[in-house]
């Protein structure tokens, strides 16, 4: 059975739907993490924590980027399998933000990778932040 998508994370989907509209492209992993960087939510406050903002990545991001059709759904079945395996009553945009650094092959990842962001770190910082929100909810 799926699990929910939060309000923030269907919010943010929202907006990486309309991001990829604009581009009249198939929705894609970098328009998710870029929609993460324009809207408030838990992964966007964790990336500033770590000295990051959108300008930061947006010297890296070109029309000609290409990635498998797929990635954005499989990006977001494995932040469903993570916020399963941490007990999360539903997925959100930190577990996403974790199933962009799990899929090496993204655009997002690679993306992350350019701008310089310690992905250890921030895989490290992701699962301490869920892990943190599921004992308080």
């Amino acid at each position: 059975m799926s699990m929910p998508f939060s309000k923030e994370l269907r919010c943010l989907i929202e907006e990486a739907f309309d991001l990829a509209d604009r581009q009249r492209r198939e929705i894609n992993s970098l328009h998710l993490f870029l929609a993460s960087m324009m809207t408030t939510n838990p992964g966007m406050t964790l990336l500033k924590s770590m000295g990051y903002s959108e300008d930061d990545f947006l010297p890296f991001v070109s029309a000609k980027l290409v990635e498998e059709p797929s990635l954005a759904e499989d990006v977001l079945d494995e932040a469903e399998r993570v916020a399963k395996s941490h007990g999360s009553p539903a997925v959100d945009s930190l577990h996403m933000l974790l199933g962009i650094v799990e899929r090496k092959q993204s655009l997002a990842y690679r993306l992350l990778e350019r701008a310089g962001v310690p992905l250890q770190d921030f895989s490290s910082n992701l699962c301490a932040d869920i892990h943190t929100r599921v004992l308080f909810q």
